[in-house]
C-alpha cells in the first residue's frame, strides 16, 4: 500500500472538491485499504498484506454492493478467484461462500422484478445501472466458482436489461443497439469517452 496513504489515513476526499464532476467524497477509506491489501497479497504473497487483509473489518463481513464509496468486494473477488493466494484454504472457502450467498440474494431480487433486474424497487437512483452491472459481476463470479448455470443466467439477464430489454426498450450503452441512450452525463464527455453507460436516469 502507498506509504503516503498509510501515513495519512484520515485525509479523505472533501465534499467541496467537485471540479469536473461529482465530489465523490468518502469519509471511510477502510474499504480501499482492504482492497489494496487484497490485490497486493495476490500479486506479491507478502505477509504484511495478508495481515492487513485478515485484520480488516471488511474481511469477515457479508459481501456488499460495489460502488465508488465501497470497493472491498473487488478485493475479495480477487482473493476468491486468483490461484495460489497466500490465505488458509478455509479462509478462501469462506470468502467464496460469502460471494455465492450475495449472488443468491441478487438472484432472488431479480426473480421478484417485472423486468429481470438485480435491484429492488427502491434501488433506482443516480448511477443505478452501475449497480446492475456490478451485481451481475458478482453472479458471474459465483458461476466461475461453482459452475452453477443459474448464476450465469442471472448475469446474462442483467446484461439483457442494460442492453435494451427494459421498460424503456432502450440500450443504456451509447452507440450500441437500434435504440440507445444519448446526451449522457457530461463527465463522460469531459473524459472524451467514445462509449459510455448511462446512469439510473436516461437523459435525452
Amino acid at each position: 500500500m502507498s506509504t503516503a496513504a498509510k501515513a495519512n489515513p484520515n485525509v479523505p476526499a472533501p465534499a467541496s472538491d467537485n471540479t469536473g464532476g461529482g465530489a465523490y467524497e468518502d469519509a471511510d477509506v477502510s474499504d480501499e485499504f482492504c482492497r489494496a491489501a487484497a490485490e497486493l497479497l495476490a500479486t506479491t504473497g507478502e505477509s504484511q498484506y495478508r495481515d492487513a487483509v485478515t485484520s480488516s473489518p471488511h474481511h469477515a463481513k457479508p459481501v456488499d454492493g460495489v460502488w465508488w464509496g465501497g470497493t472491498a468486494t473487488l478485493g475479495r473477488i480477487t482473493l476468491a478467484t486468483v490461484p495460489g493466494v497466500a490465505l488458509p484454504a478455509d479462509d478462501i472457502a469462506r470468502l467464496r461462500g460469502l460471494l455465492t450467498s450475495a449472488a443468491d440474494g441478487h438472484l432472488a431480487t431479480l426473480a421478484g422484478q417485472g423486468y429481470p433486474v438485480p435491484l429492488p424497487a427502491t434501488g433506482y437512483a443516480w448511477g443505478s445501472n452501475s449497480s446492475v452491472a456490478n451485481n451481475a459481476m458478482v453472479m458471474a463470479v459465483a458461476y466461475e466458482l461453482t459452475g452453477r448455470r443459474l448464476y450465469r443466467a442471472g448475469a446474462l439477464e442483467s446484461l439483457d436489461c442494460l442492453l435494451g430489454r427494459n421498460a424503456l426498450e432502450l440500450s443504456y450503452v451509447t452507440g450500441y443497439g437500434a435504440r440507445h441512450s444519448y446526451s449522457t452525463d457530461e463527465v463522460a464527455i469531459n473524459w472524451k469517452a467514445t462509449v459510455s453507460r448511462s446512469g439510473g436516469v436516461v437523459c435525452s
